[in-house]
């Protein structure tokens, strides 16, 4: 039986509306989330886990400077709570589908972010997977040799937790030849990253 012409194409219109950018299709649960500031914790998809967020002031020989956390928690058992990271100025995490997984979009300049992955073990920790620095710095040279600002971003994740999105950006200053006047030219794109 064949489906009405309207119902076709209310499907590609869906599709096209819930499709990211990438070309890639995330659910609702691995969509980056705001950490910084927000009280409510972030459960992981399977309800086992959740992040939270928690702020403190540290004193050092150069003043007062603001520690920004991120906790793991488990719902299941009782006990401490693990630090996850600690970071200086803002935070969006995105839990795999899996739960497996967590990753921190770290913006930790105005002309600079990163992102941070961990994989939990269990019962409560993480280990951080280093490989994600290089693949991000490989793509970055590649795309932009000679950046002023240069951000890399999480998308979110493939339905599978095998792979993870990430929309690096950069900031390249062109002066002209007598160097009073400049543009900004801003080159984007998205890079899938395998895990491991």
């Amino acid at each position: 039986m064949r489906q009405p012409q309207f119902v076709r194409c209310l499907t590609v219109v869906l599709a096209v509306f819930f499709a990211n950018r990438s070309g890639l299709t995330f659910g609702e649960y691995t969509q980056p989330r705001q950490v910084t500031g927000v009280e409510i914790p972030v459960l992981s998809p399977d309800g086992r886990f959740e992040i939270f967020y928690n702020f403190s002031e540290q004193d050092s020989l150069e003043g007062t400077y603001q520690q920004h956390q991120i906790w793991l928690r488990s719902r299941n058992t009782k006990g401490k709570p693990a630090l996850l990271y600690s970071y200086g100025r803002d935070a969006n995490v995105a839990w795999s589908p899996d739960s497996r997984m967590i990753a921190v979009t770290d913006f930790e300049g105005s002309n600079s972010s990163r992102v941070v992955l961990f994989r939990i073990v269990p019962p409560l920790g993480a280990t951080r997977l280093s490989e994600i620095d290089n693949f991000i710095e490989v793509h970055a040279k590649e795309m932009l040799p000679d950046y002023d600002h240069f951000y890399a971003e999480v998308v979110g994740w493939t339905i599978d937790s095998g792979s993870l999105a990430i929309e690096l950006r950069g900031d390249v200053t062109e002066w002209d030849l007598t160097q009073t006047e400049y543009t900004t030219r801003r080159i984007s794109r998205q890079a899938k990253f395998r895990i491991p």
